[in-house]
């Protein structure tokens, strides 16, 4: 199966060679213990991509223009875990390598390990902030900063920016 490109981008705008940014579908959902379906999260952000805005008026910004390649699926989801986090790890450090701009695109918890990997061999000073889309809304607050699994947050504060 063919992914889209994210916000349909064609041309220049998605080839690899002219992109900075790239953006790394892992549809896998190995250990989830309730619900399934993280593996169809990358899709279902691909398709809806189609309908953002390509200039951002929070930012100003058309990020776009810096060019966003979609890399195929890295993993089919019949993988372990552990071949997952390798897999993930290999594919991040060649795009860093590279000198592109990796976003990873998954929503099961242990498709980070090989991306925390990967950055971390690049960059010594690195400190990952795993996010999740749970959020909360309080005075002075920009966002909460989870990881579910690991039962780790963070707050990150309007003061400290």
């Amino acid at each position: 199966m063919n992914y889209m490109n994210y916000m349909n981008l064609q041309g220049d705008l998605s080839d690899y060679s002219k992109s900075e940014i790239v953006l790394v579908p892992v549809p896998f959902d190995g250990t989830s213990t309730w619900i399934k379906g993280a593996d169809k999260g990358p899709k279902a952000m691909l398709e809806a991509s189609e309908k953002v805005e390509l200039y951002d008026i929070e930012t100003r910004s058309s990020i776009y223009k810096k060019g966003i390649h979609t890399m195929q699926p890295i993993c089919t989801g019949n993988e372990k875990s552990e071949e997952v986090a390798d897999i993930v790890q290999a594919t991040i450090t060649k795009l860093i390598d590279d000198g592109k701009f990796p976003v990873m695109m998954g929503g099961e918890h242990s498709v980070s390990i090989g991306a925390f990997r990967a950055m971390a061999s690049r960059y010594k000073d690195l400190m990952p902030i795993p996010t999740c889309v749970t959020s909360i809304s309080a005075p002075n607050t920009i966002m909460v900063v989870c990881l579910h699994a690991a039962r780790k947050f963070a707050i990150i504060s309007l003061r400290s920016v």
